[in-house]
């Protein structure tokens, strides 16, 4: 931490998912000057058990996790269901169930290779778009039955994938918080779309091309 801070960076992220790592990481960098440094963590610092750990020294501390797309109703449709914040990968895991629905309704139920390949086509479809809720998955396992192939989005945003590998989401969102008063205020959410650093998104351009 002191190497790290000694190079006067703008942010320093600290990846870790073990709480204890990073409590310790979080206490080195009170310990060692760091003007003009702010401390980010991964999604370790997203379910407070950090903050819980660290108490009042945690605020200050920023936190850089992934985050619904803030244009389609995710976050608000969760906070009605379970009167809380989504959870860290809340939108991730959702987007991963629709895509097996999807898939598994293109390969009849099969797993495997089958499975593979159905979730290619659905991804590439670019039919109508559908939704992530429950309007949407009607509508979209519907088209797919009928051999269409809709757009198909999730709480993520697009389900839009790198047609090298098809592992990584064209377009993602980050959420960066900030601890304060013992508390996570959201400060952003940032579209992948909006950065000027190569990535999924260009890399899918250029493939295409």
């Amino acid at each position: 931490m002191a190497e790290a801070l000694a190079t006067k960076p703008a942010m320093l992220f600290a990846v870790q998912v073990a709480v204890g790592r990073a409590v310790c990481m979080a206490e080195s960098y009170a310990a060692t000057p760091h003007a003009g440094t702010s401390l980010v963590f991964s999604d370790v610092g997203y379910d407070h058990a950090l903050i819980d750990a660290l108490g009042e020294r945690a605020d200050g501390i920023e936190v850089l996790t992934t985050a619904p797309s803030p244009e389609v109703g995710f976050a608000e449709a969760y906070r009605a269901q379970f009167g809380d914040e989504p959870k860290n990968f809340a939108a991730n895991m959702y987007d991963a169930v629709l895509l097996l629905a999807y898939g598994l309704e293109l390969s009849g139920g099969e797993g495997g290779r089958p499975l593979a390949d159905a979730l290619v086509r659905a991804v590439d479809g670019r039919g109508e778009t559908v939704g992530w809720n429950a309007e949407g998955i009607g509508a979209a396992l519907s088209a797919l039955r009928r051999g269409e192939t809709p757009d198909l989005n999730g709480a993520t945003g697009p389900l839009t994938y790198d047609p090298l590998v098809y592992t990584d989401l064209t377009e993602s969102h980050y959420g960066l918080f900030r601890v304060e008063g013992g508390e996570l205020v959201s400060r952003a959410v940032i579209a992948t779309r909006e950065s000027n650093t190569r990535g999924a998104g260009e890399a899918a351009s250029q493939a295409r091309a």
